[in-house]
């Protein structure tokens, strides 16, 4: 982190992915952990995205096509060498260094309500602030 107190990250809008409670656990786990003052995480508009981990996917897609992969260690050659000029970097990583956020998402009870009570439509939301 090098000493950096705020991060913006864009996305594409995919609920499943970016606007679920287990990954805004996960950014708020890391606010306070790290001691940091501001994340913030912007959605693209559906329909008018595009961004590079698009071409990334499309990549490892074509490279994998009619290829038989039995193990994460030949998926992390494919992911390695699916772009010629831009070569992916695979970090390999163990059990151990994964952290359930499960536990820390529990803590919202109410994910889904404002403050007021009121639901919120989180397919709707496009920019979230967690500040300490």
């Amino acid at each position: 982190m090098n000493g950096c107190k705020k991060f913006i990250y864009y996305s594409d809008n995919c609920f499943s992915q970016n606007k679920n409670k287990f990954y805004l656990a996960m950014l708020w786990y890391a606010l306070n952990k790290f001691e940091i003052e501001c994340i913030e995480h912007k959605y693209l508009e559906k329909g008018h995205t595009f961004n590079e981990y698009d071409s990334v996917h499309a990549a490892i897609e074509n490279a994998s096509k009619h290829k038989t992969i039995y193990t994460t260690a030949q998926w992390a050659g494919i992911f390695q060498t699916a772009r010629r000029g831009h070569p992916c970097v695979v970090k390999e990583i163990a059990l151990q260094d994964l952290f359930n956020f499960k536990a820390v998402a529990d803590i919202w009870k109410n994910f889904d309500l404002s403050e007021s009570r009121k639901k919120v439509n989180i397919s709707k939301i496009r920019h979230i602030r967690l500040k300490n």
